[in-house]
């Protein structure tokens, strides 16, 4: 008998933990499937079908992964215009629709997109991870030539601080931050690779930046900023100059003067023009500029067929006509003017940069001098004065004659190439330095540590420096070089 009391409660035990271990089954088996599907939902996954209408705005936390290849490109030349019907010419293609703006999560800010749209993607979220994952996101060779200020990725939500910029972009700026973007290639750019303001803690690993203008990585105000691994050669096939930006620019005010009926005209060679005229030589010129460039695939304008805008826009040396950076980091707001020193406004700090190096950078840049005497008018100035001011921009042969018969004669400085690999530590400002066309050259390697960003830029005086290796005016370095503490 207590033989069978004894096996009685065994199974009596054996019967509860099995229906204990069938109930535990059923509840896992019911909280499963939300707990995974909710990772994974964590993951967006990017397709080209998710930029053919315009910039893809990142404004919640989370991870994005492309699974193909990026070549933005909305509202292409020959597609339905706003209408649905009439193809878009060069002239209209490439920009936001009237009908996609407003402050809904899939339109876009008529002050920030004003100007056309200035990236393909827009991340202005906390705790965002963009995995590039083995691919290429570029602007198109047609968006490139015709929407002129873009940033394939861009780490807020508009381009520039409010009260900066060449339009009315809003009274409010959401940056990036806690933000990682790595393994793949940003590719072709008319001006930046990535750009952002007033952003935290960012890093970018393994990623190769190819054909950008302006600068591979450019970050003003950035606090924490880590960049591994990575690559930078910037466009050497740029077909236009920068009036050709201008003439792009200014097209959306023209349209407003057509649209309202402005009587607004404008006197050229003795002649008025109305609105309506300025727009439709401006349409043509932009017209003949794409046909030559994009739809022949010239490459160039052709200066037989369209004389008057190959005169206005060809690029003749194929690279930027203005500055040009490999990584930049600035104070936060736009990098105009001179270089910032150590006393400027909001800096950027805690920057390292590992592995990193820049294969070729190169740039071709057109002065426009200005001329100003006090208060009075610039024709008091003495001949001396003038002839000095304006002897910097003659052709370098011109000025070889200037250099002392015993020493060797100077040669123009070819657009320099320079590699930069360092770890940055504090507050990032400018110095001047001189740029050698063999590198960097003895003037950075006197200084402690290493040079880390490479750059191509006027500096905000006339008249400054001529290199002592070649003939050379006013290029320099944007560089905070310390010493290495751990003997990298």
């Amino acid at each position: 008998m207590e033989r069978f009391r004894t096996t009685y409660a065994a199974y009596i035990l054996l019967k509860a933990r099995t229906r204990w271990c069938i109930v535990s089954a059923l509840l896992f088996s019911l909280v499963l499937p939300g707990v995974v599907p909710a990772q994974e939902a964590a993951v967006t996954l990017l397709s080209q079908a998710d930029f053919d209408s315009g910039t893809y705005k990142i404004s919640e936390s989370g991870v994005y992964r492309l699974t193909e290849d990026i070549s933005f490109n909305p509202h292409p030349v020959g597609s339905p215009g706003e209408d649905g019907v009439t193809p878009l010419d060069a002239y209209k293609a490439g920009l936001p629709f009237r009908s996609q703006f407003g402050t809904g999560d899939d339109e876009f800010d008529p002050a920030a997109y004003g100007l056309g749209y200035f990236a393909a993607i827009a991340i202005f979220a906390d705790d965002v991870t963009l995995d590039l994952n083995g691919h290429t996101i570029e602007q198109h060779a047609e968006h490139a030539l015709l929407q002129r200020f873009f940033a394939v990725l861009e780490l807020a939500d508009r381009p520039f601080v409010p009260g900066q910029g060449p339009h009315g972009f809003g009274a409010t700026l959401r940056s990036a931050t806690n933000l990682t973007i790595k393994n793949g290639t940003i590719g072709r750019s008319s001006h930046h690779g990535i750009h952002g303001n007033g952003n935290r803690n960012v890093k970018i690993k393994n990623v190769d930046f190819v054909d950008f203008e302006v600068a591979a990585l450019a970050l003003n105000g950035v606090e924490g900023l880590e960049v591994v691994d990575t690559t930078a050669r910037n466009r050497e096939d740029v077909p236009v100059i920068g009036p050709f930006s201008n003439a792009r620019f200014i097209a959306p005010y023209l349209d407003w003067l057509v649209m309202t009926d402005s009587p607004t005209t404008l006197r050229v060679q003795g002649v008025d023009l109305s609105a309506g005229e300025i727009q439709a030589a401006l349409r043509a010129s932009v017209n003949a500029v794409f046909e030559d460039v994009i739809e022949d695939g010239e490459g160039f304008i052709d200066p037989v067929e369209h004389p008057d805008a190959y005169a206005l826009y060809h690029n003749w040396h194929g690279i930027i006509d203005g500055n040009s950076y490999g990584f930049l980091v600035n104070p936060l707001g736009v990098a105009v003017n001179g270089f910032p020193n150590r006393a400027a406004a909001n800096p950027s700090r805690d920057i390292v940069f590992r592995d990193v190096s820049i294969s070729s950078q190169r740039a071709f840049i057109n002065d426009v001098f200005a001329v100003k005497q006090g208060a009075g008018p610039a024709d008091q100035m003495s001949p001396f004065t003038l002839g000095r001011l304006f002897d910097a921009g003659r052709p370098h042969r011109e000025r070889t004659a200037r250099t002392s018969r015993d020493s060797p004669p100077k040669r123009p400085c070819e657009p320099t190439q320079a590699i930069g690999k360092s770890r940055i530590s504090s507050t990032i400002w400018a110095g001047f330095l001189p740029m050698r066309d063999a590198g960097f050259g003895a003037a950075a390697t006197r200084r402690a540590g290493s040079v880390v960003v490479a750059a191509i830029r006027r500096s905000a005086s006339v008249k400054r420096f001529l290199g002592s290796d070649c003939l050379m005016w006013e290029y320099g370095l944007g560089v905070r070089t310390v010493p290495e503490a751990d003997g990298e």
